[in-house]
């Protein structure tokens, strides 16, 4: 990960919204194994909500960018990997992006 001014910043600096099967840093690179069955749905038209999914949480400055490269070996139906990046608000403070 990288700061506001590009410089890298430790993967431990984030946290995890729900603790992955094993982490491992490997140089520049972090190693993640999900939990089997762990999933981002939140509330779909049907009623399923399912929200354990393994999001490594950083702030990110205004304005900011992210580049981020996935090296994923799928293994089964419905793996996947991606970017989560949302809005949230602490009491007393405006908006940021995580």
């Amino acid at each position: 990960m990288t700061d506001g001014e590009l410089r890298v910043q430790p993967w431990h600096a984030g946290a995890w919204t729900t603790a992955p099967a094993a982490v491992a840093e490997d140089g520049p690179d972090v190693v993640v194994t999900a939990v089997e069955g762990s999933d981002a749905w939140r509330h779909t038209a049907y009623g399923f909500v399912h929200d354990d999914a393994h999001a490594l949480l950083a702030p990110l400055a205004s304005p900011g960018a992210v580049e981020v490269t996935f090296d994923v070996g799928w293994d089964g139906q419905f793996d996947q990997a991606g970017w989560c990046c949302g809005p949230t608000s602490r009491p007393g403070s405006r908006p940021v992006w995580r």
